[in-house]
């Protein structure tokens, strides 16, 4: 059977505390969001917010367009969130993660 594109297989990074979601990130933090954001631009992504219902930052898509025929352009997508749970301060990296 031909590989359905919904079976791609991606890698994922997850920086999260399983016993409490809305923990305190600065222990993950070292490399916050504006490194990864960058970088991944430096290299030639190019991003995209995605916002939920009532308009909340969800994740950022990071495409490289690949210069083959063949196709294969990368996508990571990143899930931001602020190192303190409620603080409008630094944003930290929940996940990053490759998209088929």
């Amino acid at each position: 059977f031909p590989e359905s594109p919904s079976n791609s297989k991606g890698v994922r990074l997850t920086f999260v505390n399983t016993a409490n979601r809305f923990a305190d990130m600065h222990a993950v933090c070292s490399l916050d969001f504006a490194y990864y954001d960058q970088s991944l631009k430096s290299m030639g992504f190019v991003s995209s917010p995605t916002h939920g219902p009532i308009g909340q930052l969800e994740d950022l898509h990071y495409v490289k367009a690949t210069t083959s025929e063949a196709g294969g352009d990368i996508i990571i997508s990143i899930v931001p969130q602020n190192v303190a749970a409620g603080s409008g301060t630094r944003l930290c990296v929940k996940s990053i993660s490759t998209l088929g």
